[in-house]
């Protein structure tokens, strides 16, 4: 299985500095290739300066009640953010085990102004899914099939930022 991902996020308020850099988890049941991450300065013409960001940190993700863990965490540092300022993230994520598929968020701690979910598959290839806390029907879902695969895909458009109470766990 292979999961393309891509995020380009356009930062508009204070809240920058939780949000100047991304985090990527990997180990033995997927693989992350195809690394690019860059910062984009407005110009002022409606245009950017893309730059590729060169600094990366991978890490050991531990857990001290897990005998073998194989988790690691690749950490990419962007320079300091403005208003205005946009970074744009994309890696292709090898799935060696379709358990280990993982999960799709359509809101975060920032607005979300379009997110998409789609798998391609070969015909004939059913698939389940499940969708938590969309009791408004807000994820919209179409199947069709193209260039000879069936394409499932899921979307929403408009959504606010969650509120982020202090000692909460994290969405995921």
């Amino acid at each position: 299985i292979t999961s393309r991902h891509y995020l380009d996020r356009l930062f508009i308020n204070a809240k920058i500095p939780m949000s100047a850099g991304e985090s990527i988890y990997y180990g033995d049941f997927n693989r992350v290739t195809n690394v690019r991450a860059a910062y984009c300065v407005p110009k002022g013409d409606g245009k950017y300066q893309v730059t590729e960001v060169k600094e990366r940190d991978t890490t050991t993700q531990m857990d001290g009640s897990i005998f073998y863990d194989d988790n690691k965490v690749l950490n990419i540092a962007y320079p300091k953010m403005e208003n205005g300022y946009r970074n744009i993230l994309s890696y292709t994520e090898v799935i060696t085990d379709p358990r280990f598929m993982g999960r799709f968020f359509f809101r975060h701690y920032q607005p979300v102004i379009n997110a998409h979910f789609t798998v391609r598959c070969a015909p004939g290839v059913k698939m389940g899914y499940r969708l938590f806390n969309d009791k408004d029907s807000i994820v919209q879902f179409s199947q069709k099939e193209e260039k000879g695969m069936t394409v499932y895909e899921w979307s929403v458009s408009g959504q606010e930022a969650f509120e982020y109470e202090g000692d909460a766990p994290s969405l995921s």
